[in-house]
């Protein structure tokens, strides 16, 4: 895993894949929520991610609840959308968008993205669980450690 300072964005065309972080909630629309940080940002510059996102999240069978027990968790997930040769997706970080992000699923998502990960050149996101996760780096950088050298952390500041 490397951690850069910089913009993601500036990886599209050159990462195999870009996530960025997310919750489960599926609005009315049958939208994923993505309205704040990195996931508005790709909402923003990619319309229709959002139904992208909720379909696949759907189809996978992760229902919101916040513990484990008979859940599906999505961990990681392509949207089936791609910019050029990236193909964009999201990494899940929380249950909804109103609570803080879960270490427990941030650790799962990890473990989900180093399984997949040998089959791509480059991954892309940001930082999982800080700003509006209202995690600490010091909290999240024990469980990334996980991630395999060819995962591309960015972080703004």
């Amino acid at each position: 895993m490397n951690v850069v300072l910089g913009d993601m964005w500036q990886e599209i065309g050159n990462a195999t894949i870009l996530l960025c972080t997310t919750n489960a909630v599926i609005n009315s629309k049958g939208e994923l929520v993505m309205g704040r940080g990195a996931a508005l940002e790709m909402k923003q510059k990619y319309p229709g991610i959002e139904k992208a996102l909720a379909k696949r999240i759907m189809d996978k069978g992760c229902h919101y609840r916040p513990w484990f027990d008979d859940n599906k968790p999505y961990g990681v997930i392509s949207a089936g959308m791609s910019e050029g040769d990236t193909m964009l997706g999201a990494f899940q970080v929380k249950w909804s968008w109103d609570q803080d992000a879960d270490l427990r699923l941030i650790d799962f998502s990890c473990k989900v993205l180093c399984q997949i990960a040998p089959k791509y050149s480059r991954i892309v996101l940001n930082y999982p669980g800080v700003g509006n996760g209202r995690l600490t780096v010091q909290q999240v950088e024990p469980i990334l450690r996980q991630l395999p050298d060819n995962v591309y952390i960015y972080t703004k500041a």
